[in-house]
Formats: C-alpha cells, sequence, structure tokens
C-alpha cells in the first residue's frame, strides 16, 4: 500500500523546497496525527530511500533518531530530500483536511 501511496504522492514533485511557513505547517500536521499515520510517514521515508538509493536500508536512513524508551522514530525535517518533504506535506495535507 505505501509503494502505491508513495507513487501517488511523488507526482510532479517541484525541485525548490518548501518556504518556512510550510515546513512549520507540516511539523504542526504531523503534531496532531495519531500513532497509524506516524508509522504511515515512517514507510513513505523508507520507501523513498529505496527509491532513491536503489536498496533496502537496515539502519534508519536520513538521520533519524530511534527513542528506545518510547517505540519510536523521529526525523529532522531539514534533514530529509527536498522531495520527500514535498511528498510528507501533501500526505500531512491529505490527512489534515479529511479529518
Amino acid at each position: 500500500m505505501e509503494s502505491n501511496l508513495y507513487q501517488t504522492l511523488c507526482f510532479n514533485i517541484p525541485p525548490t523546497d518548501l518556504k518556512a511557513a510550510e515546513k512549520r505547517a507540516v511539523i504542526l500536521g504531523i503534531e496532531g496525527l495519531d500513532v497509524a499515520l506516524h508509522d504511515v510517514i515512517y514507510k513513505l521515508i523508507m520507501e523513498h530511500y529505496r527509491i532513491a538509493n536503489n536498496c533496502v536500508s537496515k539502519d534508519i536512513p536520513y538521520l533519524g533518531f530511534k527513542h528506545d524508551a518510547r517505540n519510536d522514530v523521529t526525523f529532522d525535517l531539514q534533514k530529509l530530500p527536498i522531495p520527500l518533504r514535498h511528498i510528507i506535506k501533501r500526505f500531512v495535507k491529505q490527512q489534515t483536511t479529511t479529518s
């Protein structure tokens, strides 16, 4: 499913970075999503890495950090590739406009 979702979200990605206000909106949007949707974002990140690098990562890519105590992973939006930022922005926008 994430592969199909990824393919839908990565269509016509602009080459320019998100504006500061867009980045803040993405971060706030992510904070408002439930755990299941955080898992989808993680899978989108892993799918992007797989496609961009033609391999599956056993480690957490893009300098993500695993919090063992909380059993989750966090990423710095600035450390993600620009196309992936747009993909996540589109996903968050879809989720926040439909909920």
